[in-house]
């Protein structure tokens, strides 16, 4: 799957455009539902029943993280989207032929306006952030800190 207009062909080099850029710069929940939408787009290509897929969807984010689920039960849309899903980082099975799946943190977090993970907020003593993170235009990365681990 591809999101249209995030890389451009350039001769033989892919180039990253602008639009690709900034879905990189999103967070890590809103590029997942951005990939989401295009994996509708495609299911609806494919003639695939959308409310399944949306139903699937909404189905793994309210399962317990780490459980196994069997695939007995699964429609056969929804069997063909595991694949798929695995290769997003949705659920997790031992191997591709496996009956059992079980959905991951990024999964049981879908529908949460909540990160999926913790994040580092590097505050002090003060509540304020201790250092700063330079992104240059050639995509070069500096991060400064008062960490005494950086000393």
């Amino acid at each position: 799957m591809e999101i249209p207009n995030l890389r451009e062909c350039s001769g033989s080099q892919l180039q990253i455009t602008s639009s690709g850029f900034q879905f990189l710069l999103h967070t890590p929940h809103a590029q997942l539902w951005e990939l989401l939408l295009q994996y509708l787009h495609m299911a609806e290509e494919r003639q695939m029943d959308l409310v399944e897929v949306l139903s699937f969807l909404f189905m793994l984010s309210t399962m317990e993280l780490g459980r196994d689920y069997s695939t007995e039960s699964l429609s056969e849309t929804q069997k063909a989207m595991l694949e798929d899903l695995r290769d997003y980082g949705l659920i997790w099975q031992r191997k591709a032929s496996s009956r059992r799946f079980s959905p991951t943190r990024l999964a049981t977090t879908l529908t949460s306006s909540l990160p999926p993970l913790p994040t580092a907020t590097g505050e002090g003593t003060n509540g304020q952030a201790q250092g700063f993170i330079i992104l240059e235009t050639n995509y070069k990365v500096y991060a400064y800190t008062s960490s005494f681990m950086m000393r």
